[in-house]
C-alpha cells in the first residue's frame, strides 16, 4: 500500500507506542510475547504454539533472537530513511527477511531433534520504522491494520488452512467461522528451519495508527468492531481496552496488542 502524501515540505512523523498482553480467560499461560522499543524503531509481536512452556519458549525466543538481529542492521534502515530509494528498500527488505530467516532457525534449534524433539513454533510480526515508512513483515495469524481516515485496513494475510480455502473459493466466510481448521497454520517459525516471509513497506501519515495483534483479538472483533474501539483519534492507549474487550467477549486465548500512533512533528 502507498499512501497519498499528507505532509508538508520537511516535516518529519512522530511515533507514540504501547503494548498489552494478557493470558486471558481460558489459559494457564500466557504463550504471546511482545517487544516495544520506539528508541530503536522495532515492534515485534509472536504467538508461540506447541503448549504451556514450549509455546512459551517459542514466542520469547523469536522476539528476543528478531530483535537481536533487526538492532543489528539499524545502518541499513537508515540509510532507506535518509534516501528511499529502490535500492535502498531491496536492502532493508533482505535484511529483515534474513533476520526471520535466522530466528526461525533459532527457534526450530530450540526444539531439539530426532524422537525427543518437541513441537513448538511460533507466529511472528515486525514492525520496522525507517523515517517517515514502516516496513512490516509476517508470519502466521498474527494481524497488522492501518487505521487511516476513520477506516482500519488489514495490511497482513492469515497464513492458516481456512484462510488458504477462503482465498481459493474452497468454503465460505460462514463454514470458515466454525471450522474445526481455524487455527491450524500453515506457516509458523521453527516448526521448519526456514519459512517464506510476507513483506510490505507502507508510507506513514500524520494520523495514522499502526495496530498489531495475535489471534486472541482479531478472532472476536473484525475491522468495523476495532474501528468503533479505536474510535476517530486511535491513542496507544487503546491497548488495554482492547484487550478488556477481548476478555469480556469470551477470553477464550491469550490476546496481545501493540498499537503505533504517528502524528506530524511540530514545525520550529
Amino acid at each position: 500500500m502507498r499512501a497519498r502524501p499528507l505532509r508538508a515540505s520537511g516535516a518529519m512523523i512522530q511515533i507514540t507506542a504501547r503494548g498489552a498482553t494478557d493470558v486471558g480467560k481460558k489459559r494457564n499461560v500466557n504463550e504471546d510475547a511482545l517487544g516495544v522499543d520506539e528508541a530503536a524503531g522495532l515492534f515485534i509481536l509472536a504467538d508461540g504454539m506447541g503448549g504451556h512452556e514450549s509455546g512459551a519458549l517459542a514466542s520469547k525466543a523469536a522476539v528476543e533472537m528478531v530483535h537481536k538481529e533487526l538492532a543489528a542492521k539499524r545502518a541499513v534502515f537508515d540509510r532507506f530513511r535518509d534516501d528511499p530509494s529502490e535500492a535502498n528498500s531491496g536492502a532493508a527488505i533482505a535484511a529483515v527477511v534474513a533476520a526471520f530467516e535466522r530466528t526461525c532457525a533459532h527457534v526450530f534449534d530450540l526444539g531439539g531433534e530426532g524422537k525427543s524433539r518437541r513441537r513448538m513454533g511460533s507466529t511472528l510480526d515486525v514492525v520496522v520504522r525507517m523515517g517517515d515508512h514502516a516496513l512490516l513483515a509476517h508470519v502466521g495469524d498474527g494481524r497488522v491494520y492501518l487505521v487511516r481516515d476513520g477506516k482500519c485496513n488489514r495490511l497482513t494475510e492469515d497464513h492458516t488452512i481456512v484462510a488458504e480455502q477462503l482465498r481459493a473459493g474452497i468454503i465460505t466466510s460462514d463454514e470458515a467461522a466454525t471450522s474445526p481448521y481455524r487455527g491450524v497454520l500453515t506457516r509458523a517459525m521453527g516448526t521448519h528451519q526456514s519459512v517464506k516471509i510476507d513483506t510490505l513497506l507502507v508510507e506513514l501519515n500524520d494520523g495514522d495508527c499502526l495496530l498489531m495483534c495475535t489471534d486472541g483479538l482479531h478472532k472476536y472483533a473484525d475491522e468495523a468492531e476495532l474501528m468503533r474501539l479505536l474510535g476517530p483519534s486511535p491513542s496507544p492507549d487503546a491497548t488495554a481496552k482492547l484487550v478488556d474487550f477481548a476478555n469480556a467477549a469470551g477470553g477464550a486465548d491469550n490476546v496481545s496488542v501493540i498499537a503505533i500512533a504517528c502524528r506530524e512533528a511540530p514545525q520550529p
